[in-house]
C-alpha cells in the first residue's frame, strides 16, 4: 500500500487519506500496523513516518495525510522549493506534530518551529530523530504581547488547539497554560534571505502578524496563512495586513493574480499565500 500511495496522483492520496486515515481512530478491531511509511516528496526526498501499535491512530493519519491534506499547501511548497522564491528560512507557527517542517527540513531548509503543546513537541522530537534531522523548536504559544494563556485542545486532536479566554474549558478539551511572545521577539534567530512563514493558529493569524511588525518591515516574507470563510476572521486579516500584503489563492504559482479584497472575502478555500507588494 505504501507503494501505491507514493505513485498515486494528487487525487488518488486525497482519496486515501479522506476513505482510511481515521480507521485506527474509530475501531479497536483491526491489528495495528507496525513499520516505516516512506513519502516520496516533491523534488525526490523522502520522509519516514514511523507506525507504531501503541500510536497506531496518529501514526497512520500522519502517514495518510503526509501529501494527502492540505495538498493546495503542501504543492505550493513544492513550487517555492524549485523555483526563484525558494526560501532560504521557514517558520512554521502553530507545528502541531510537525509535517509541514519536515518536508521543509528534508528539503535543507532551516526551518524555526513553535508549538506550545508539549505532547506535540515530544512526538515531533521522536519523528525527526527518525528522518536524522535536527529541529529548532519554540514551545511557545505566539500573538501581539508577550505572558501566559490558557491553552485548549481535544487530546485526539490537537490541530484544533486554540488559544482561550474563556473560563471554561469546552467539553472534551483539556487546557494546559502557556507563555506567549511574539514573532517579533525571534527576529535575530533567523538565517539571512529569503523567508516563509505558515500560520496556522486557529483565528489568532491578525494577532499573530500584528506581533510580527518590525520582521514583516525588515524581511517582507512570503506568509501561507489558514482564514476560514466567514466575513469578520477574513476582514480581521486584511487590517492586519494593512495593505502591505496581496493575497493569492492556493495551490499558487508566480503568474498567479492576486485576489480582490472582495473575492478574498467570499473565497470559498481556507488557505491563501500573502505575498509582499
Amino acid at each position: 500500500m505504501n507503494l501505491l500511495y507514493n505513485v498515486l496522483g494528487k487525487r488518488g492520496k486525497r482519496r486515501l487519506f479522506l476513505l482510511f486515515a481515521r480507521i485506527y481512530q474509530t475501531s479497536s478491531d483491526r491489528p495495528p500496523p507496525r513499520g516505516d511509511w516512506r513519502v516520496s516528496l516533491p523534488g525526490g526526498r523522502t520522509m519516514i513516518v514511523p507506525v507504531r501499535p501503541d500510536s497506531a491512530w496518529l501514526d497512520w493519519a500522519l502517514a495518510l495525510s503526509s501529501l494527502g491534506n492540505d495538498q493546495e499547501v503542501k504543492f505550493t511548497y513544492a513550487t517555492l522549493l524549485r523555483g526563484a522564491d525558494r526560501p532560504d528560512q521557514f517558520i512554521d507557527v502553530g507545528a502541531n506534530y510537525g509535517s509541514h517542517s519536515l518536508m521543509m527540513m528534508a528539503a535543507g531548509v532551516p526551518t524555526l518551529s513553535f508549538e506550545p503543546n508539549p505532547a506535540c513537541v515530544a512526538y515531533f522530537a521522536k519523528w525527526v530523530e527518525r528522518n536524522g534531522l535536527k529541529s529548532n523548536v519554540v514551545p511557545v504559544a505566539l500573538g501581539d504581547t508577550r505572558g501566559e494563556v490558557s491553552f485548549d485542545f481535544p487530546p485526539r486532536a490537537t490541530w484544533l488547539g486554540m488559544i482561550s479566554k474563556d473560563e471554561d474549558v469546552p467539553s472534551g478539551y483539556q487546557r494546559i497554560c502557556v507563555p506567549i511572545r511574539m514573532l517579533d521577539d525571534y527576529r535575530d534567530d533567523l538565517a539571512p534571505g529569503k523567508l516563509l512563514i505558515k500560520l496556522d493558529a486557529e483565528g489568532v493569524e491578525p494577532n499573530i502578524i500584528r506581533g510580527a511588525e518590525k520582521l514583516i518591515a525588515e524581511r517582507r516574507p512570503l506568509i501561507i496563512f489558514e482564514c476560514w470563510s466567514k466575513d469578520s476572521a477574513r476582514r480581521e486579516i486584511l487590517e492586519a495586513f494593512a495593505g502591505r500584503f496581496a493575497v493569492h489563492r492556493l495551490p499558487w504559482n508566480s503568474g498567479q493574480a492576486a485576489l480582490s479584497a472582495d473575492q478574498f472575502l467570499r473565497e470559498n478555500g481556507t488557505n491563501f499565500l500573502a505575498v509582499p507588494v
